[in-house]
């Protein structure tokens, strides 16, 4: 079953903005292939939701497993073309417009986009809070 307009409608939740920038390849004079970031984003200003749905547990009156490890995901419109290993920039955004949290990371290269009908989910590698 189809929904019309889900998309769009779903879209009216994502509140985040996100910049991709896309690993660019030159091979040096010594015949290696470098690999580095695009210094400007591929996809700027993107809307997106940022999620942490797998946030592990910490396990009572045990310090040594006191850590909490998270996988964020990110929710995007379904059209956005984002290649495995790509850096991608998240600012969670205020009702005002003011940026109040950034994240960064890359796309996990073992794990493709998930795609539905109405968009489409990647995990990050993340590795860094602003």
């Amino acid at each position: 079953m189809k929904f019309p307009n889900v998309a769009s409608k779903l879209a009216l939740l994502w509140t985040d903005r996100m910049d991709v920038y896309f690993v660019e390849e030159e091979v040096s004079p010594a015949g290696e292939t470098i690999r580095k970031y695009a210094t400007l984003p591929a996809l700027k200003d993107q809307i997106c939701r940022i999620s942490f749905p797998n946030l592990d547990k910490a396990l009572p009156f045990n310090d040594m497993q006191e850590t909490i490890i998270s996988d964020p995901k990110i929710i995007c419109d379904r059209n956005l073309d984002i290649p495995a290993g790509s850096r991608v920039e998240v600012r969670r955004l205020s009702s005002s417009g003011d940026v109040y949290q950034s994240f960064e990371g890359l796309v996990l290269k073992s794990a493709n986009p998930s795609k539905y009908e109405s968009h489409q989910e990647f995990f990050l590698n993340m590795f860094g809070d602003a």
